[in-house]
């Protein structure tokens, strides 16, 4: 499968109060995590931000979890740091969460996956190199 086709529509929850929508795509783009987002005032709909992109690589990732719900999904980010979620609206202590419309849920489900393969695979490498260097 096409690297492109792995990408998800997400909405982040509770910004500035729940004021505040964020809305954006989630992708997996060779060993980074690729987020493209905008904010909005989410009782006019009118668009506050511009368009920001994220690119977190897979070395700041602890884990990317998926949960299906009855009405939607969630996809949670959990980094090494607090600073690999800088400007990230709605990021806590290192951690994310992006809700995964139900029309959305299925793709959700394929990207969490392809993560996990090439998030594996980038561990393995990782591991590989360090036993060279022993």
């Amino acid at each position: 499968m096409l690297q492109q086709y792995h990408r998800t529509p997400f909405i982040i929850d509770g910004v500035n109060g729940g004021f505040t929508e964020v809305t954006g795509l989630i992708r997996v783009d060779h060993e980074h995590l690729v987020l493209e987002f905008q904010s909005a005032d989410a009782i006019l709909g009118i668009v506050k931000s511009d368009l920001k992109t994220k690119k977190i690589p897979f070395t700041a990732i602890r884990r990317l979890d998926f949960k299906k719900g009855w009405f939607s999904a969630k996809l949670t980010l959990q980094t090494n740091s607090m600073s690999d979620l800088d400007g990230i609206p709605g990021a806590n202590s290192g951690s994310v969460v992006f809700r995964i419309k139900k029309a959305h849920r299925q793709e959700a489900i394929e990207l969490n996956s392809y993560f996990q393969m090439e998030f594996s695979e980038h561990r393995i490498r990782q591991l590989d190199q360090q036993s060279e260097t022993l």
